[in-house]
């Protein structure tokens, strides 16, 4: 793993929290406040905008308006696309991440966010060793696979791998999106 050795504390506490479920009950208790979802990557060209057009896709179905969804990379470079592997699953979904276009995280993006969800605890880490003060609203998306204790709560990132680890990727994003989209739905 290489992590800036400043970031090793929060890695480790957002892991283990992760797997014993406290994310997922202090977001339980944060949803019905939540006006703002931010999802959160290494360069917001799979992953998270993968989850934010998902989500924005079920709060729509649901009826929910009020919330903005959005996503945003650790590293990622302004202006860019889609990977084009994203772009061939997700049109396999029925989603478009044609007008995707990359940012990276601001401190006034993440700071408007009421909600912060990362897909792994490395970009979580790096997250909060620059804003400290956010962690009660960072939360592994993973963790939010099933009701049950999760084995693998971080969502690994596919880039250097195939089209079929983005389809497994894919999968497990739908998922975790469509249970936080049912926490949020239920919020009123």
């Amino acid at each position: 793993l290489e992590l800036d050795p400043r970031h090793r504390g929060d890695y480790l506490r957002l892991h283990l929290r992760s797997l014993f479920g406290g994310r997922t009950r202090s977001f339980r208790q944060a949803a019905p406040g939540v006006r703002s979802v931010l999802f959160v990557c290494r360069g917001n060209i799979i992953r998270s905008p993968m989850a934010e057009t998902l989500l924005k896709e079920y709060l729509a179905r649901a009826g929910v308006d009020g919330i903005k969804v959005s996503s945003a990379g650790m590293s990622a470079t302004p202006s860019k696309g889609a990977d084009d592997r994203a772009l061939l699953v997700a049109r396999e979904h029925g989603i478009s991440l044609e007008t995707h276009e990359t940012k990276p995280v601001t401190p006034e993006l993440a700071t408007a966010a009421d909600v912060i969800f990362v897909m792994d605890c490395k970009n979580g880490a790096e997250l909060l060793g620059s804003h400290p003060d956010l962690r009660h609203k960072v939360h592994l998306l993973g963790a939010f696979a099933d009701e049950r204790r999760p084995k693998q709560s971080e969502i690994i990132d596919p880039f250097n791998g195939s089209t079929e680890d983005v389809r497994r990727c894919y999968a497990i994003i739908e998922r975790c999106t469509r249970n936080v989209a049912s926490i949020l739905v239920k919020r009123d």
